[in-house]
C-alpha cells in the first residue's frame, strides 16, 4: 500500500477539517493508466482488421491475462494482447449471430418480444425485436404450423418495420410473418457506416412484417418492463403539452424518446453544438447524481444522530449513485448512460470508501469496465466525446485559479468560460474527424445551453414525467413550464446555428493527421503549469489544413456511388467537378443526395459544383436533388424535357473541362422519346479513356443511338442502361459500345429483374469485366494523362472491416 493524505470530514456537517495519512491504492495502480492505454489499443487494433483472425488464439487469452499480473516489465504488451483477444473472442461471437444469407429475403414465421420503445411516424411501426425462435413458413401460410423448436437456428436483436402496424408495446411477445436480410447498408467514401452501426447496437438482422399476413399477439407482456413504462411517460407528455414546439425535446429529455424532435430542430441543435443537451446522455445523468449528491448532503447534514452512525459524504454518494441509475433506466441504458453508470460508480466508490483515489485512476478503471463489457464501443463517436471531455476538463482546469476571489461570479463564469473553450478545442479533432465539421459557436451556445438545461429544464422535465402519471393536472403545469424554459433557450440557439460562419466543414483527413490533432489538442489543454502550450496549435494544423487529393492535370476521377437501386455518378477533373443524377428519396426523409451523394462531396473538398445533370425524373435517380442542393451549391443543372431545370438537356451539347470533351449524345432530333428513353446519355471522352453514362434508356434509346453514333460509342467504361434489364443493353448495342468494364447501379440482390442474367452474360461473353454496387459499394476510376485507365476500386473491399457484410462468410 501506498500512503498518501486525504481529508477528514466532520460527520455533522459532512465538510473536512483536516487532514491525515491514510492508505490510498495498492502500488500496482501506478501501473493502471498505461495498462489501460495498452488495452484500449489492443482493442482498437481489432477494429482495423477486413476479417477476424482465427478464434483459435482466444486461447492464449488466459495466459496473456496471467503474464500481465505477474510479470510488470511486459505488463503494457501483454494487456494489449488481452484487449486484442478479448475484442477477437466478442467479435467471433457477435459475426456468429449474424443472419445466415440462406435466410435472406424469404418468408419466415418469427417469435419473440418487442424490446425498446417502438418509433411510429404514421405509415410504419419502427422496432426492435428479440428472435427467440424461426421458423420456415410452409406453403399455404401460417394456418396449421406447428412449432419444431427452432429449425433455422437463428436467435438474436432485430430491426423491423411495419407498414401499416399496430400500436406495440414493450414486453409484447408477437407471432410475425416477416422477410430479414443481414445487416448491409450503402457502402460510400465518407458515407454513414450503417453496418457499423448496427453491429454496435447488437442488430444481427433487419427486415419488415409483411403486410396483410396473419400476425399474433401471443403474451402482452408485464406492465413493470422499463421500456414500457418509458413509453407511457411519452404518451402521458404527448397528451399533456400537445401542439407545442418542444414537446419532442421534453420527452427525449425525461425519457429518452426522441422521434419527436423535428428535423428542423435536429439542424439548429447541430449546427449550435448543443445536440448532447437535448437528449438523456453521460452528461446528464452526471448532473442528476451530482444534484442527489448535494441535495442528500445537506439533508443528511442536518441529523447529528446519523451523522455519528453514517458519514453524510458516504449516504450522499449512495444517493448520487442511485439517482443517476434510475435516470438512466428512464433513458432506457442508452451506450452513452451505460458508460457514465459505470464512470459514476468508480468515483462513488471511492466516495464511500474514503479513498483519495487519483481522477487518472478511476477513469482508467471506469475506461476498463466500459470495455471489458462492450469492447465494441470504440466504434461509436460517443465513447469518445464522453471520456475525451471529462478527460479535457479534469486536467485543463487543473491548477486554474482566478485571484484572490475564487469562488466570486467573475471567477465562476470564468471558469465556466474556460471549460468551455477547453472542451471545445480538445473534442475538436474527433469532431471534425467524425463527422466532417466543427460547430465554431459551440463554446458560447453551451455556455448558456449546460446550465440553462441543466439547472432548469432537465429538473422540470424529469418532476414533470414522474408527476404526469401520479399527478396529471400537476404533471402538466411542470411539463409546459418546462417547454417555456426551452422556448426562451431556443430563439438564441436558433440565432448562432442561422449565422453563415457557424460550422465549419472539414474534410477526410488520413489517420496521421488525426494522431497529430488530438496530440495537439492535448497539449494545448494542459495545465497552466506546463509550458509552451501554445506549440499544440502546431499539431492541429494537419487535421484543419490538410485536404484529400484531387486530380492532376490532364486526370480525371470517376465514382459510381452506391445508392442502393438507383444511379449517382460523381465525374471530377483537376478543376470541375459534375454529378450525374442524384439517386433515389427513401422513406423517413432519408434521400440519397443530403446522406449520400453530398458527404462524398465533402469527404473529397468539394464545396461547390459546376453542374448536375439530372437524366430523367424517375424517382431514383431525381430524388436526392433537393437534398443535395440544399447541402451543396450547382452553377448548372440540367435535366430532362419537361422538368424544371436550369436547361434541358439534349444531343449535341459539348463542352471541354481540362482537356477532357463531354458531351450529351441523348435525346435530340424529331423523335420524342417517351418513358425511360427520354433519359439524358452523357458521354465523357479524354486521353485516359471514354466513359458512357446511358441512364435507363431501353432498346428503343439504344437503336437511337446506334444509328446516330455507330462505332463511336465505343467506350472504356459503360454504366450499364436501366440498371441491366432485360428491355436493355440489346445485343447490337453491346457489340457497338465494346466496353471493357460494365458497372450495375444496383440495390438488392433478391431484386430478380435487376441486372438480367441474360443481360450480364452477354457483356461478359464481349469480354467485358462485370462489377456492380451491391457487391463492390462505390467503384471508382483515374483517368490518366499518359492514355491509362487504372484498375477499378471497389470501396466495399478497400474499407472492409470484419463487421461488414460478406457474402462468403455468410
Amino acid at each position: 500500500m501506498v500512503a498518501g493524505t486525504t481529508r477528514l470530514f466532520d460527520r455533522t456537517k459532512g465538510v473536512a477539517i483536516g487532514c491525515a495519512d491514510y492508505p490510498i491504492i495498492p502500488r500496482d495502480w501506478e501501473s493502471m493508466r498505461s495498462g489501460t492505454i495498452a488495452f484500449l489499443f489492443g482493442i482498437l487494433a481489432v477494429q482495423w482488421l477486413p476479417a477476424l483472425p482465427d478464434s483459435a488464439l482466444v486461447q492464449f487469452l488466459p495466459l496473456c491475462l496471467l503474464a500481465a499480473c505477474l510479470n510488470k516489465r511486459f505488463r503494457p504488451g501483454c494487456l494489449f494482447l488481452v484487449g486484442f483477444l478479448w475484442c477477437t473472442f466478442r467479435a467471433h461471437l457477435a459475426v456468429a449471430e449474424i443472419l445466415p444469407g440462406d435466410l435472406g429475403g424469404v418468408d419466415l414465421l418469427a417469435e419473440g418480444v418487442v424490446i425498446g420503445v417502438p418509433h411510429g411516424d404514421g405509415t410504419r411501426v419502427r422496432f426492435e425485436f428479440t428472435v427467440e425462435t424461426l421458423d420456415f413458413l410452409p406453403k399455404g401460410g401460417t394456418q396449421g404450423v406447428r412449432r419444431g423448436g427452432n429449425p433455422t437456428g437463428f436467435r438474436g436483436k432485430t430491426r423491423l418495420s411495419w407498414y401499416g402496424g399496430p400500436k406495440l408495446r414493450p414486453g409484447e411477445r408477437w407471432r410475425l410473418e416477416v422477410r430479414l436480410k443481414a445487416p448491409r447498408g450503402f457502402m460510400n467514401p465518407g458515407g454513414f457506416d450503417y453496418e457499423r452501426w448496427l453491429f454496435l447496437r447488437g442488430i444481427r438482422a433487419t427486415g419488415y412484417v409483411r403486410r396483410g399476413r396473419e400476425a399474433r399477439r401471443i403474451s402482452p407482456g408485464t406492465q413493470w418492463n422499463i421500456d414500457r413504462w418509458r413509453q407511457r411517460i411519452a404518451d402521458h407528455i404527448d397528451l399533456a403539452i400537445p401542439n407545442r414546439q418542444m414537446s419532442g425535446i421534453v420527452a427525449a429529455l425525461a425519457v429518452g424518446v426522441r422521434d419527436g424532435i423535428s428535423t428542423r430542430q435536429w439542424s439548429v441543435l447541430r449546427n449550435s453544438g448543443t445536440a448532447h443537451l437535448m437528449a438523456v446522455s453521460g452528461l446528464h445523468v452526471g448532473m442528476v447524481a451530482a444534484f442527489a449528491y448535494l441535495i442528500a448532503t445537506f439533508v443528511w447534514s442536518r441529523f447529528s444522530s446519523a451523522c455519528l452512525w453514517l458519514p453524510a459524504p458516504r449516504v450522499a454518494a449512495v444517493a448520487g449513485m442511485a439517482a443517476g441509475f434510475a435516470y438512466a433506466a428512464m433513458a432506457g441504458f442508452s451506450l452513452p448512460t451505460q458508460r457514465a453508470l459505470i464512470l459514476l460508480g468508480v468515483l462513488m466508490w471511492c466516495r464511500i470508501n474514503n479513498r483519495s483515489t487519483p481522477f487518472s485512476v478511476a477513469l482508467s478503471v471506469a475506461l476498463v469496465g466500459v470495455l471489458v463489457v462492450d469492447p465494441f464501443s470504440v466504434l461509436g463517436v460517443s465513447l469518445w466525446l464522453s471520456f475525451g471531455a471529462v478527460t479535457v476538463l479534469a486536467f485543463g482546469m487543473m491548477g486554474r485559479s482566478h485571484g484572490k476571489d475564487a469562488y466570486g461570479p467573475a471567477a465562476i463564469w470564468w471558469r465556466w468560460g474556460r471549460a468551455q473553450s477547453l472542451a471545445a478545442i480538445g473534442l475538436a479533432p474527433i469532431v471534425i474527424v467524425s463527422f466532417g465539421q466543427q460547430p465554431l459557436l459551440s463554446p458560447l451556445a453551451n455556455a448558456v445551453a449546460i446550465p440553462w438545461t441543466g439547472f432548469l429544464v432537465v429538473p422540470g422535465a424529469i418532476a414533470g414525467a414522474f408527476l404526469v402519471v401520479l399527478w396529471p393536472t400537476a404533471g402538466a403545469w411542470v411539463l409546459n413550464w418546462t417547454a417555456d424554459l426551452l422556448d426562451m433557450l431556443w430563439p438564441l440557439l436558433a440565432q448562432l446555428a442561422d449565422t453563415g460562419f457557424a460550422l465549419a466543414p472539414f474534410q477526410l483527413t488520413p489517420t496521421w493527421a488525426l494522431l497529430a490533432g488530438l496530440v495537439g489538442a492535448l497539449i494545448v489543454t494542459l495545465p497552466k503549469e506546463v509550458p509552451a502550450r501554445w506549440l499544440g496549435v502546431f499539431w492541429m494544423l494537419p487535421i484543419v489544413g490538410l485536404g484529400p487529393p484531387a486530380p492532376a492535370k490532364d486526370q480525371l476521377w470517376f465514382t459510381l456511388l452506391d445508392v442502393g437501386h438507383g444511379l449517382a455518378a460523381v465525374v471530377r477533373t483537376r478543376n470541375h467537378t459534375l454529378v450525374f443524377d442524384t439517386g433515389p428519396r427513401y422513406g423517413g426523409g432519408f434521400d440519397a443526395g443530403r446522406s449520400i451523394v453530398a458527404p462524398f462531396l465533402r469527404s473529397q473538398g468539394v464545396a461547390r459544383v459546376d453542374m448536375v445533370i439530372v437524366s430523367h425524373s424517375d424517382a431514383d435517380h431525381a430524388g436526392g436533388l433537393a437534398g443535395l442542393l440544399s447541402q451543396v451549391s450547382a452553377r448548372r443543372v440540367l435535366g430532362a424535357s419537361g422538368a424544371p431545370y436550369d436547361n434541358t438537356c439534349g444531343e449535341g451539347q459539348p463542352w471541354r473541362w481540362d482537356g477532357y470533351e463531354f458531351k450529351l449524345l441523348h435525346p435530340g432530333g424529331a423523335w420524342t422519346p417517351p418513358g425511360n428513353d427520354s433519359s439524358c446519355v452523357l458521354q465523357v471522352r479524354g486521353p485516359g479513356g471514354v466513359i458512357l453514362l446511358a441512364a435507363d434508356i431501353e432498346a428503343a434509346g439504344e437503336a437511337v443511338l446506334i444509328g446516330r453514333y455507330g462505332d463511336r460509342l465505343a467506350s472504356d467504361i459503360l454504366v450499364a442502361p436501366h440498371h441491366g434489364s432485360s428491355t436493355s443493353s440489346t445485343p447490337d448495342f453491346v457489340q457497338r459500345v465494346r466496353p471493357r468494364f460494365v458497372l450495375f447501379p444496383n440495390g438488392d440482390r433478391r431484386r430478380p429483374r435487376f441486372p438480367n442474367r441474360q443481360v450480364v452474360e452477354r457483356y461478359r461473353a464481349s469480354g467485358a469485366r462485370i462489377l456492380d454496387t451491391v457487391s463492390q459499394g462505390a467503384i471508382s476510376f483515374v483517368l490518366n494523362a499518359d492514355g491509362s485507365l487504372s484498375a477499378p476500386r471497389a470501396h466495399r473491399q478497400y474499407a472492409a472491416r470484419y463487421w461488414h457484410h460478406n457474402e462468403k462468410r455468410r
